[in-house]
């Protein structure tokens, strides 16, 4: 797993929720909120489960859900009223905002913890 490549397209949601609701480009909530679509969700659904039960792997795991369930109510939100959606996206203290942080410093522990092996 490439660490950098999965903290910077997790921190990228941002950019790409504030893109796609300012332009009303359609981004499908369903997916989006799926944890096993994206790379990092298909390698912790995958090869990262020999990690399983180890502290870092299991608080990536459901920090990395919990992130992809705050997207889809900022999509549906985005349908009626963009200006919402764009300050849940904005709002560093929302559960966006603070899901993000927590799965960039998941993959940061974890990452500590693989190449101290």
């Amino acid at each position: 797993m490439n660490y950098d490549e999965m903290i910077l397209a997790h921190a990228s949601w941002k950019q790409n929720l504030q893109k796609a609701i300012s332009t009303r480009e359609g981004v499908d909530a369903v997916a989006a909120g799926r944890d096993d679509q994206c790379s990092l969700g298909k390698w912790i659904h995958g090869e990262g489960r020999s990690l399983k039960g180890n502290q870092a792997y299991e608080d990536l795991k459901s920090k990395h859900a919990k992130f992809h369930s705050c997207i889809p109510p900022i999509l549906v939100q985005a349908k009626s009223s963009p200006e919402k959606a764009l300050g849940m996206v904005n709002n560093f203290g929302g559960d966006f905002g603070k899901s993000t942080v927590e799965v960039v410093n998941a993959i940061s522990n974890l990452r500590k913890l693989v190449e101290k092996r």
